[in-house]
């Protein structure tokens, strides 16, 4: 039986992983999305505050909203704490792509290989450059 996290992660291509509590949770850059009570929620820790505007937090339509004050770090970078609770269903990818997660690619045996043959004859052609620039030296 699937949790509601390894559900709604199967059916968004999303990586359930589990955070220092033990719970399940789906990780991204800037947040992440969790479960309470079948309830779809995002939580962002000092999250940078460029990528977190109030109106894209707001755009989720949660329940529950919490936007902390700003605080700035050693560089002056504007952080924020961001908690949105009991996010719609028909929200969840405004919320995927605000927490900034990446998404599971899937792709064919064959097109697997093609990818390695190129990355494995760019390798050897960057290795063939650095010993031309050597020998032009």
């Amino acid at each position: 039986m699937q949790t509601p996290i390894e559900k709604f992660a199967e059916d968004h291509r999303l990586k359930v992983t589990r955070d220092e509590c033990n719970d399940q949770i789906i990780q991204g850059s800037r947040a992440h999305l969790y479960f309470d009570d079948d309830q779809l929620c995002l939580m962002g820790l000092a999250t940078r505050v460029a990528g977190m505007a109030k109106e894209k937090i707001d755009a989720l339509g949660g329940g529950d909203v919490f936007i902390g004050d700003i605080f700035r770090d050693q560089r002056n970078r504007g952080h924020r704490d961001v908690w949105v609770k009991s996010i719609p269903m028909a929200n969840a990818t405004k919320a995927i792509k605000l927490a900034r997660c990446r998404t599971a690619v899937n792709i064919s045996e064959a097109e697997r290989e093609r990818r390695r043959a190129h990355g494995k004859l760019l390798a050897s052609m960057q290795a063939n450059k650095k010993h031309a620039i050597d020998f032009a030296i």
